[in-house]
Parts: structure tokens; sequence; C-alpha cells
């Protein structure tokens, strides 16, 4: 074996266990996933067979897809108003796409994909424990925790870890739904009212508390069609009716969001976290109003939306908290278009995917698409992981053919 045939052996070899550590590390640590990611991205490179590794990502539309919007984000870098430091930092963080199709190739084994997964859950299972001992007293905040008592988040902030816990918690329903061994079956229901308890009554994340009913939605379609549509709809309502009478968390923040809510919309409380986001979209669809087709250039948002603010009493931004916002900014309806494709690319495709992955890939779409309503996920390090990790393990199956792939179930 010759030298260079040693090290593509050994990044083989290496490939698939920094994807599952990738997995595992971004719930939990921003230089883990950070370092996992360059490591992939190295074993790539070390891999070499450049050619049959293209061809498994060209007959895979959702890496296509996901390149194509990288290169659109690309050409953004060299027009508009942005700074060359805000263009490259954007740029930077939308460069992740990238590990979409350099993982496809990764997940090439059912067993190494059913390995991520199960790394991603690990991490939340340690989240989730951690939190309940956090909410409960049993451990103090300290520089690993980042939450309290009454907002028991763990290694993120509120938001994120409400996010991770509501895919998670659907993932944990959807197993027990399928296992027939009662004892594992009663388990994973378990995690799944600890997981919901745990968002709903332990951490104040918003953005959770609006993608747990869109989850559950889709759980009851799956399992009784468009009756348990409405009955998962319905007894998501049950439980937050009952999270407003007893969980003073849940009932303040929702108090909050309808007061701040109602305040914006009559010409007050424009410094409110809600009135903040909700004038945020205002001076942003100006912006994209004057800049239609191309937009103000990747990273342009902070310099526009400064402009726009400039003789107003209102504080400049680099977030608009919204992602479909931000992408059209920056990129106009190009842009947007680019972002839609990757995304009707993953549901139309997803119907391919061998159950259950067709289930558990359209609710990370789900959960990813109500989160990009109130905050830009592409940029947020964690959540942006989060979609592209779990997006490589499930329609990388697409470059592989029949094997893995069986006709629309869900």
């Amino acid at each position: 074996m010759t030298p260079t045939q040693k090290i593509q052996a050994t990044a083989d070899q290496l490939a698939p266990r920094f994807a599952v550590a990738l997995a595992f590390s971004f719930p939990i640590s921003t230089f883990l996933s950070g370092l996992f990611s360059a490591l992939i991205l190295l074993t790539s490179l070390a891999q070499g067979q450049w050619r049959a590794r293209w061809r498994l990502v060209a007959r895979n539309p959702v890496a296509v897809a996901a390149a194509a919007l990288l290169l659109l984000v690309i050409a953004g870098l060299f027009y508009g108003e942005g700074t060359w430091a805000n263009a490259s930092n954007y740029g930077g963080k939308y460069a992740d796409l990238l590990l979409i199709p350099l993982l496809t190739p990764v997940f090439s084994d059912d067993r190494v994909r059913a390995q991520a997964l199960n790394a991603f859950l690990a991490a939340m299972l340690l989240t989730l424990g951690v939190s309940c001992l956090l909410h409960w007293g049993l451990v103090r905040p300290d520089r690993w925790i980042h939450g309290m008592p009454q907002d028991a988040s763990v290694f993120k902030d509120h938001i994120t870890q409400n996010i991770l816990m509501a895919y998670a918690a659907f993932v944990f329903s959807l197993k027990a739904k399928l296992v027939t061994d009662w004892r594992h079956k009663a388990l994973l229901i378990a995690l799944t009212v600890l997981a919901i308890t745990n968002i709903v009554f332990m951490v104040q994340g918003r953005t959770g508390y609006f993608i747990l009913p869109v989850l559950a939605a889709y759980f009851g379609f799956l399992t009784f069609r468009w009756r348990g549509l409405v009955a998962g709809a319905m007894a998501f309502l049950v439980l937050a009716s009952a999270a407003y009478v007893w969980s003073p968390s849940f009932h303040k923040r929702m108090n909050e969001a309808a007061r701040e809510s109602v305040g914006w919309l009559h010409g007050r409380d424009k410094g409110t976290p809600v009135g903040l986001r909700l004038e945020y979209y205002k001076k942003s669809l100006a912006i994209i109003a004057r800049h239609p087709f191309f937009g103000v250039g990747t990273g342009g948002f902070a310099v526009a939306y400064k402009n726009e603010v400039a003789h107003t009493t209102l504080a400049p931004t680099t977030n608009p908290h919204n992602q479909f916002i931000l992408i059209t900014v920056e990129l106009g309806v190009v842009g947007l278009a680019g972002f839609l494709y990757l995304l009707y690319r993953q549901w139309d495709t997803a119907g391919r995917l061998a159950p259950p992955d067709q289930a558990l890939a359209r609710a990370l779409w789900l959960t990813f698409v109500t989160g990009c309503l109130a905050n830009s996920l592409l940029i947020d390090e964690t959540e942006r992981m989060f979609f592209i990790t779990l997006t490589a393990v499930f329609w990388s199956a697409l470059s592989y053919g029949p094997r893995t792939c069986r006709g629309d179930e869900a």
C-alpha cells in the first residue's frame, strides 16, 4: 500500500467517527462542533477520489441545492453595502452548508447514520437530565451551565435548547410508536413527556413553544392522518392551557408576548423584545423594497439596517430574527428563491427516504422552518449545525438509490 493509499484509508476510517462526534458535540459545545467540522473537511480532502465523490453529490438534489445556495452567498460577497468584515463573517457562517455535500459520502453506511442520530439524542438526554436537576435545585449554575432554576437552559441559551429539545421529543415519541417491547416503549414515552415538560415548564425559550404544536400536529397526522392532525393540535392546546395556569414562567412569557405585540401595534413598546422584532421586520421590508432583486450583499444587513434607523430612536441590529427576511435583505428575491428551493427539495425528496427517516426528516424540516420565522437560524451557530448535520444524516441516503429509499409513506 502506497503512502497516499494509507492516508486515504485512515481518512476513510476517521471520517465517520468525526461525523458522529459532530452530531454529539453541536448541542453541547460550539468549540467542539467547530473542531469536528474542521476535521471532517480535512478528512474529506485526504480521502481523494473526487470523481466518485462528485457523482454521489451530483445525484443528491438536496446536496446540490445546498451547494447552489452557498454559491449565491459567495456571489453576494462581491457587491452591496456591507463591510468586508461583515461579509466574511456572514459568508463564513453560510460556508457550513458545504458540510452537506461533504458528509454525503460519509453517511453511505446506514449504521453511521443511525449512530449520528443516536449521538444527537445522547447529547439531548444529557441536556435534559442536567436541565431537570438545575430546575429542581440539585445542581447550580456555573461556567458550563448557562441557566438558572427558573429558566433551566444548560449548555446553550433557552431559545436554542427548546428548539433542539422539541425535535428530540418528536424523535422519542416516534420511536415509542414504532417499538414493540413494552419496557422500551414505556421508557420512550416517559422521555417524551419529560422533554415536553422541560420545554413548557422549565425553560423559557418561546420558539420551542411554537415548534411543539407543529410537531404534535404532524405526529398526529402520521398516526391517524387528518383526524390525528386535529387531535395533535388539540392535545397541545390542552397542554398549553394547563401550562398557562400552572407554570409561572410560561404564563409570564405568553402574557409578555401578547402585551408587547399589542403595544407595538398601537405605536408604543418598540423597545420590548417582541416590539423590537416586529420593528426589525418592518424596517427590513423597507430595505427589501429598495433592493428587491439582489439585495444589499452578503453581510450587508447590519450597514443597511443602521442606515435605515439612522434618524430614529431605534438602535441598530445585525440580526432581524427571521431567516427568510435576512436572506432576502442580503441576496434579494434571487437569494430567497435559492433558500426556498433548498427547502422545497428537502420536503419533496423526504418521501423517498426509508421509514422512519422520512418522518424524522420532515419533522426536522418543520422544526427548522418554524424556527426560521422568529430566528435567523442559518447564522445561529448551534441551530445551523443542527440543521446541516441532520440534513446530511437523513438526505444523504438519496445518493445511494433504492437500497435506502423505499417510496413515500409519510
